[in-house]
């Protein structure tokens, strides 16, 4: 969605309408900093999905104050890309053993959805990573 873009243009913030689960905070990014909050997200999404899967007790709290992208992890836009790609790529390759046999028995807290076990985690990256690629498809719509 954002190869075709300038570097101008995957930096310029544009206001999108409200999507269903997004916090108003999050309607006025760019593609940039849209990216960096899913780098962000999914790092620690991950880790909590993996070691909840492994049957390890997770302890973290992390609310969505922790997860906002900020303008000074913008680099440029292949590097964004291509380390989004790569990030992405690593957490399927992660999951992956874990996808028919996991444990159930641990739950960590969710900032928006409560106690969940990895499965509901896995299932928050997706929910998660379509609602933000309708973000940068509005992003791209209106520049």
């Amino acid at each position: 969605i954002c190869e075709g873009l300038s570097e101008q243009e995957f930096q310029t913030r544009v206001l999108v309408e409200r999507l269903r689960g997004m916090e108003d905070s999050s309607r006025f990014w760019s593609c940039a900093l849209t990216i960096d909050h899913l780098l962000i997200t999914l790092k620690g999404m991950t880790q909590v999905a993996l070691d909840l899967a492994q049957g390890k007790e997770v302890m973290i709290k992390v609310g969505t104050a922790e997860v906002k992208p900020k303008q000074e992890n913008v680099t440029n836009k292949l590097t964004m890309l291509q380390n989004f790609k790569i990030l992405t790529d690593e957490t399927v390759t992660k999951l992956q053993p874990y996808a028919d046999e996991h444990s159930k028995t641990y739950k960590a807290q969710h900032p928006w959805f409560g106690q969940i076990s990895s499965e509901g985690w896995v299932w928050s990256i997706s929910q998660h990573h379509a609602l933000h690629r309708k973000q940068i498809q509005l992003i791209v719509k209106q520049l």
